[in-house]
């Protein structure tokens, strides 16, 4: 990248309001393959649209540099949206070719120009993906790698019967806006191979799901770290029987966190070295990550930890709920126990003596603490009009808040490479 648009972009991020959200693509193991950026800089704005879709553009590319939305490893991609018009300007050359799909987006003429530009851009090592429907991919095959369908379309029945002859074409078919377990298995049943939507953050229905021995005693340790004035005795105990939770409390103690190295005599001394409240964020973190089950996801622990930072940012910035801030940390943290379990919010949380108000939220029934959660989905969903409007119903300055977001991808970011 060069020092102008280096310069430029840092230049926007630190004075702009800038709402990022990244929305993740997964295989039909359920493997993380890459996420999708979608941006807004004006919180004022009523959609996340700009009249000048090719600056929009632009703008993604500008600030993904310098915000932590591109984390390219494990060989997963970064797809952002451009118009077939935004080619000309040659702007996906910003990107970095080999991990970048460029999607493409709309109708448009079949100029002998405008095939010379993709071509170059395969050539460069650029993936193409098309959203524009069934039709258009049929008419686009020849240079495009992705073919993108709407989940949602009401005629979606008819476009999967239709996009066999696409994938036969020797395209990826690509499903978005997957909004349930079961729309999931049957358009991966239909030949469908990357998937994205908010379907991994739902229970999948199983009938007499019951939790393990190994999740009965995290959730055992939870318990205890929901108590006023936590036992450390007790924790310590139930810590010694989970061999693995104490190895990464030793490890953490160890770790360059600590400026003095200390001879830890027992699991006890280790918690009371680390101190209370270090040890509940280490502890929760560590548990929702441990009883995730290994047929999920990783996307699930680590958006329960993001939701779980952002908001226990977010809410400091209010003077009279800086104090509850933890509160907020795990109103995010435990909001997605349902999908990670495969049961019932409330069947989760019968076993976790939590404050009313933070239960009814985690059950999405009214509570002073549901518009908060709501805060932290819109941004993952990046539904910048909902963002808005809870922003200004939870009297939150947008500029703060946005780089609160941010701040709290980079912490949970940082928390799993540290800790794996």
């Amino acid at each position: 990248m060069n020092d102008y648009l280096e310069s430029q972009s840092r230049s926007h991020w630190e004075y702009d309001s800038i709402y990022v959200g990244r929305q993740p693509v997964f295989d039909a193991g359920l493997k993380l393959n890459g996420y999708e950026l979608f941006y807004r800089s004006d919180s004022k704005a009523p959609t996340a649209l700009f009249q000048d879709a090719e600056q929009a553009t632009l703008n993604v590319i500008q600030s993904a540099y310098v915000a932590p939305f591109i984390d390219i490893k494990d060989n997963n991609f970064i797809m952002v949206n451009f118009s077939f018009q935004a080619l000309e300007t040659r702007a996906p050359y910003a990107l970095p070719p080999g991990n970048t799909v460029i999607k493409l987006s709309g109708h448009a003429d079949k100029s002998p120009t405008r095939i010379k530009y993709l071509q170059n851009l395969k050539d460069e090592g650029y993936t193409l993906a098309l959203d524009g429907g069934i039709m258009e991919c049929a008419r686009w095959k020849d240079y495009m790698d992705i073919c993108i369908v709407d989940a949602l379309d009401p005629h979606v029945r008819q476009i999967m019967n239709r996009a066999d002859r696409i994938r036969q074409a020797g395209l990826t078919l690509m499903a978005k806006r997957v909004e349930d377990q079961d729309n999931f298995h049957i358009l991966k049943n239909a030949g469908f191979s990357l998937f994205q939507g908010f379907f991994f953050q739902k229970p999948e229905t199983v009938k007499g799901t019951n939790l393990s021995t190994h999740q009965i005693m995290r959730l055992k340790i939870l318990q205890v770290l929901q108590q006023m004035d936590p036992d450390l005795n007790k924790l310590a105990e139930l810590l010694e029987k989970e061999v693995s939770l104490a190895y990464r409390i030793l490890r953490y103690v160890n770790s360059a966190h600590f400026s003095t190295p200390v001879k830890i005599k027992s699991i006890r001394h280790a918690l009371s070295y680390i101190g209370i409240n270090q040890l509940k964020t280490l502890l929760e973190v560590f548990l929702i990550r441990g009883m995730t089950p290994s047929s999920k996801p990783s996307e699930l622990p680590f958006t329960s930890a993001l939701r779980g930072r952002f908001l226990e940012l977010a809410s400091r910035t209010r003077p009279d709920l800086a104090r509850e801030s933890d509160s907020f940390f795990l109103l995010g943290l435990l909001s997605l126990l349902d999908a990670i379990f495969d049961m019932p919010m409330h069947k989760v949380l019968e076993s976790l003596p939590l404050d009313e108000d933070i239960r009814k939220a985690l059950c999405q029934e009214p509570s002073p603490y549901l518009p908060w959660l709501q805060l932290a989905i819109g941004f993952e969903e990046a539904h910048w009009s909902k963002v808005d409007k809870l922003v200004e119903k939870l009297s939150l300055d947008p500029i703060a808040t946005a780089k609160n977001y941010s701040k709290g991808l980079m912490w949970t970011k940082d928390f799993f490479s540290l800790h794996t």
